[in-house]
């Protein structure tokens, strides 16, 4: 376990809360390991193929879509570009 301070502020004062904090280990991912986990993600919620769903979204097929998932897509695609 990796201890993590946490400083909260408290009518002037600053008081320290020492807790334990999990390991957490990071993999990343190739260009195509993203294209493939973002690829499967958009075939699911949006019935087209990566490479479609780039036009689309590029051409402003999306804009004004209010979808969570969109959004989620759209954070996404430093994985895939």
């Amino acid at each position: 376990m990796n201890i993590a301070v946490r400083q909260t502020k408290v009518s002037g004062w600053v008081h320290n809360q020492v807790m334990n904090a999990p390991v957490i280990e990071v993999e990343e991912l190739t260009i195509d390991q993203g294209r493939e986990m973002v690829g499967r993600i958009v075939a699911e919620r949006f019935g087209v193929g990566l490479d479609e769903f780039l036009i689309c979204l590029d051409r402003g097929d999306y804009d004004g879509l209010r979808s969570s998932t969109l959004h989620n897509i759209i954070a996404m695609l430093p994985f895939v570009r």
